[in-house]
């Protein structure tokens, strides 16, 4: 071998292994944030949907109850009582949702926790 490549390979070892370590930091600091990220917003779009469909139902009735007619009496009365079971459904769902959100919040913890 070279004394040159003696010389330089040593110095670009250090370097790749600088680099390699800082990439591998920031590969797991991305994944975890990730993590929380994704869990936030999985959480908001749940909740949001059904918030809509309770909006958009109660929009629908109240704009058939205004019309005036015995058609949009009777469709609108329909939207008003379908509004019971879904408010119970978001409750349901609700709960589901706070549950998995203990869930992985208290799995990316431990996570994090082990990690350092």
């Amino acid at each position: 071998e070279s004394p040159f490549f003696t010389l330089f390979s040593g110095i670009i070892d250090l370097y790749c292994m600088q680099w390699y370590e800082g990439s591998v930091r920031e590969a797991v600091v991305s994944t975890q944030s990730t993590g929380a990220i994704s869990l936030g917003v999985r959480l908001g779009a749940n909740l949001t949907a059904g918030h809509m469909i309770m909006h958009i139902i109660s929009d629908f009735g109240a704009q058939m109850l205004a019309s005036g007619t015995i058609g949009g009496g009777i469709g609108g009365a329909f939207c008003c009582a379908a509004l019971v079971p879904i408010t119970i459904l978001e409750m349901a769902v609700a709960c589901v949702q706070a549950y998995v959100f203990c869930m992985l919040t208290t799995m990316y913890m431990k996570d994090a926790h082990e990690l350092h």
